[in-house]
């Protein structure tokens, strides 16, 4: 299926630099310290996000046939202590082609969209704009990675929202940021 202008599929298989190497291997350090699965998802869910750059990000795990809202970073909309938190508890997808975190469940592929308010009517997934209306957030640049066990079973979907630049502005997700990133997904399955 040919997508969009700003939105693609990503390769996961981009090589990284050795600093980066040695900065994940001192991240899944860190996580070896955690016990608590619970600890471990919500760290690497900070991780991926100041790998990324990313303003805010989500993991949903799979439950049963759709995947809930489990875990919610925001730094816009959490800061100072804010909470909005509540309007991501108890909500789930579909795991299906209706969403962009249901088409990347679905799918297994991972996903960078450039503008979640520009993707064409013709695809089958859509970006749902009630999260960004209730909270008044404004979601642009996304990445959404499937988060599969060592068996290859879907566990769940990581989906980073908002990469930002030097000066604080919403950009497309770097490449070379990002490239580590599957290596973290991993080890989140694997918790």
């Amino acid at each position: 299926m040919e997508l969009p202008y700003g939105s693609r599929t990503m390769s996961t298989n981009h090589r990284i630099s050795g600093e980066q190497a040695s900065r994940v291997l001192d991240q899944l350090d860190e996580l070896e310290q955690l016990k608590d699965v619970d600890a471990i998802l919500d760290r690497v869910l900070l991780m991926a996000r100041r790998t990324a750059g990313a303003d805010a990000g989500s993991i949903f795990l799979v439950q049963g046939d759709a995947l809930r809202f489990s875990y919610v970073h925001n730094d816009t909309l959490f800061a100072g202590g804010a909470s909005d938190r509540s309007l991501y508890a108890d909500f789930s997808l579909p795991v299906d082609e209706t969403s962009i975190v249901g088409w990347v469940a679905r799918t297994g592929r991972t996903m960078e969209v450039q503008n979640a308010y520009e993707l064409g009517s013709e695809l089958p997934y859509r970006f749902n704009p009630s999260f960004d209306e209730r909270t008044g957030y404004h979601t642009e640049s996304m990445l959404t990675l499937p988060l599969r066990s060592l068996q290859g079973r879907l566990v769940g979907v990581m989906q980073l929202i908002n990469a930002k630049d030097e000066q604080g502005r919403v950009t497309r997700f770097d490449k070379e940021r990002t490239a580590a990133l599957p290596i973290l997904a991993g080890h989140a399955a694997a918790a």
